[in-house]
């Protein structure tokens, strides 16, 4: 796996005739107008990271309707 500047999770090796997908992005880039790909919580939590409020690391899982194929 690989992580790009936007801090998606990639995969490396081959993903099955689907190409390269964002599999999971980390919270610390993500903003309130990355709701359609992170969802609200993580959205959110995202801001809250860039905030300085005490966030864990974390990630979130985009939803089917979020990763072209």
């Amino acid at each position: 796996m690989g992580v790009t500047d936007e801090g998606a999770v990639i995969p490396t090796e081959d993903t099955g005739g689907i190409g390269t997908v964002d599999l999971v992005r980390c919270l610390s880039p993500l903003r309130l107008a990355d709701d359609g790909l992170a969802g609200g919580k993580g959205a959110n939590l995202g801001e809250l990271t860039a905030a300085g409020f005490p966030v864990p690391d974390g990630y979130v899982a985009p939803g089917a309707g979020s990763v072209a194929r």
